[in-house]
């Protein structure tokens, strides 16, 4: 009986040996989690790439939008240049000044723009200046060539004078007479007359009298003409008249300032 139980219990212990054997077998589970790091590997390899490599592109796609405001300060430039331009200084200078375009108003009415010597600063309102016509007014009879007044930048940019309530011909208005007055003159040359030529003709008859003259516009057809001058007070109407009638054969002249 002895014997049989060892035999027995080497038979159980051989059949406990072969169970133990399918534990070797777990090695292949190891190796599975072994390759699953392969794939995590790739996994966070594409995750990192992708959402980089889009914020890198909206960076980039915001250089249009600079470039827009960088295509805007031309227009402002444009603006600006407009704004210096306002006081409408002519780029030619004479010894006795810079030309300056002015504004003749009378409360807002005939408005005119002959042109002006700037003098310099004046005083009065900010930005006044002191300015000589070189120009004889057509709407205004005084102010006239050779006269100095003070003009003030107005609303509009313009170097202005208003007359107002002022009465020029008696001074008021004026700061220095020029010592002239205004004469507007028609004249009708005859048929056929070399237009430039007589015009030409009437302007030296002025000028020998040392009158300023200026045409306001010619003759057409049946129409007369029409010329302004700006004469010392010394020079009578009827000389003037005498002046240009004899310079031009044939001409009809008809004085409608003074009358």
């Amino acid at each position: 009986m002895a014997t049989t139980r060892k035999r027995a219990a080497k038979g159980k212990s051989k059949g406990k040996a072969t169970r133990k054997a399918p534990a070797k077998a777990k090695a292949p589970a190891k190796t599975k989690a072994k390759a699953k790091a392969p794939a995590k590997a790739k996994a966070k390899a594409p995750a990192k790439a992708k959402p980089k490599a889009p914020a890198k592109a909206k960076a980039k796609a915001k250089a249009p939008a600079n470039a827009k405001s960088k295509a805007k300060a031309p227009a402002r430039a444009k603006a600006k240049a407009g704004a210096k331009a306002t006081p409408r200084i002519n780029a030619a200078a004479s010894p006795d000044g810079e030309r300056v375009k002015i504004l003749l108003h009378a409360s807002g009415e005939d408005p005119e723009t002959p042109w002006a010597l700037d003098l310099g600063p004046a005083p009065g309102k900010r930005g006044a200046r002191l300015v000589r016509l070189v120009n004889v007014p057509f709407l205004h009879a005084k102010p006239t060539f050779g006269d100095e007044i003070v003009v003030a930048p107005g609303p509009d940019g313009w170097l202005a004078w208003d007359r107002g309530d002022a009465d020029p011909d008696r001074g008021e208005g004026i700061a220095r007479d020029g010592g002239r007055y205004a004469l507007i003159i028609d004249y009708l040359p005859p048929a056929g007359a070399d237009v430039p030529a007589v015009f030409t003709a009437i302007c030296e008859a002025a000028r020998r009298l040392d009158v300023v003259p200026e045409g306001c516009f010619g003759p057409r057809a049946d129409k007369p003409g029409r010329a302004y001058f700006a004469a010392p007070n010394a020079v009578t109407p009827l000389a003037l008249m005498t002046a240009v009638t004899g310079a031009v054969d044939d001409c009809v002249f008809t004085l409608i300032h003074p009358e």
